[in-house]
């Protein structure tokens, strides 16, 4: 119902997005829809959710001032690249559930949840957009009985029904949105409104595995679920709907962890490989030296000990040091908002963001940001389970 554009402030030289409402949509409700949009927004606060700066009217011409978010939207990338990995498409998820999650908690129904209004930025960071047809408890009746208002592709059941949209509808849109991300397309498609419709209200879509046959079990009982006809038979809230969603990502990185230590075994057998031969040559060698420098002739080559490899119990203290630094170590990301950063640690240039380190659980790590033309950002944190992710907001110098 507006149009966006990419702004910069004039005296502060910060970039924002203006949103203005249209000279076609001033009428029927829109003009209270915009203000509506405006209010919502306004009392949210969530990393994942875009920041309402301002609302005004310039020449009777209402207008939205929000942070700007670059990249490109989701339905975009999905586009341009096809289905994303189940990592990625987890990752994305979890963060646009727990913004819904969080309005939810603030008696807010989104009602337009898809892929056009989520937003990648460059560094990876991912952000909700558009609460043009939201609905808090303090909304203004904007709909009339039998209104359908939303995107049909998302819409639920309930909603095509012309009923009152909660929770659970947002639930709905949810795995709409999740098997768009594993697939590359939504679930229910057809040419004309009318099938559309029938296949909604019936939930009739082809299950995941009948295009991937290697998604486990586990994802497709998640969108089965969200896509249930009945809402009492849907997740009864988002939260619970995170739970299963946290689980898919720990069996996700269980897997990485089990193809990552067959590769470490792999590299130990090679190694031990490697030192014996190494210490067939040093005794060959050695024999050799003996006979050249000797005088005499060649003796048998014998000790007074006979080689003893370690006892088991040390090797298995070693194997067990070894798993556990391996199972210690923590992966994360160190983004930078808006663009990209270069990173230094101690002193000296490791990279540039996305930048990953890999540390033991506890680990302290000490690194700066910087960028031409922002003041350098010095970033400390200790390695633990709860924070896989880092984004950072640089400053910009000022102007002498």
């Amino acid at each position: 119902m507006g149009e966006v554009y990419r702004a910069v402030h004039s005296k502060i030289g910060k970039v924002v997005a203006i949103k203005v409402l249209t000279l076609q949509t001033r009428g029927g409700g829109w003009h209270e829809r915009f203000i509506n949009e405006a209010r919502i927004q306004a009392r949210l606060h969530h990393p994942g959710i875009a920041t309402l700066y301002d609302y005004s009217e310039i020449a009777g011409q209402p207008c939205i001032v929000m942070e700007y978010v670059g990249g490109e939207t989701l339905e975009e990338h999905i586009r341009a690249n096809g289905s994303l990995s189940l990592s990625h498409a987890l990752r994305i998820f979890q963060i646009v559930a727990e913004a819904i999650s969080y309005i939810h908690q603030h008696s807010i129904i989104h009602r337009d949840i898809k892929s056009n209004n989520i937003k990648i930025g460059p560094a990876g960071e991912v952000k909700l957009l558009d609460f043009g047809i939201a609905k808090s408890a303090s909304s203004p009746n904007l709909t009339s009985v039998g209104d359908v208002i939303g995107t049909f592709q998302y819409m639920s059941p309930e909603q095509l029904k012309g009923g009152v949209a909660d929770a659970r509808s947002d639930i709905w849109a949810l795995g709409i949105l999740f098997y768009e991300m594993i697939l590359g397309q939504v679930p229910f498609q057809s040419e004309t409104l009318g099938t559309l419709f029938e296949q909604i209200k019936n939930g009739a879509y082809l299950r995941p595995s009948d295009f991937d046959s290697s998604l486990p079990k586990e994802v497709e009982a998640v969108i089965a679920r969200c896509l249930k006809k009945q809402p009492a038979q849907r997740y009864q809230s988002v939260e619970e709907l995170l739970e299963d969603i946290r689980g898919l990502r720990d069996l996700d990185i269980d897997e990485k962890t089990k193809h990552m230590s067959v590769f470490f075994s792999r590299v130990r057998e090679h190694a031990k490989l490697l030192t014996a031969l190494g210490a067939l040559v040093l005794v060959f060698s050695s024999i050799l030296y003996v006979w050249a420098t000797s005088s005499e002739p060649a003796a048998a080559v014998a000790t007074d000990q006979p080689f003893s490899p370690l006892p088991k119990d040390r090797v298995a203290a070693n194997r067990g040091k070894t798993r556990a630094a391996e199972s210690d170590l923590r992966l994360v990301r160190v983004l930078a908002f808006e663009g990209e950063a270069e990173v230094y640690r101690n002193n000296e240039r490791v990279g540039v963001t996305p930048y990953e380190v890999m540390e033991p659980l506890g680990k302290r790590v000490d690194l700066t940001l910087k960028r031409k033309g922002f003041i350098d950002k010095r970033v400390e944190f200790s390695v633990t389970d709860n924070t896989k992710e880092y984004t950072i907001d640089l400053t910009r110098a000022t102007q002498p």
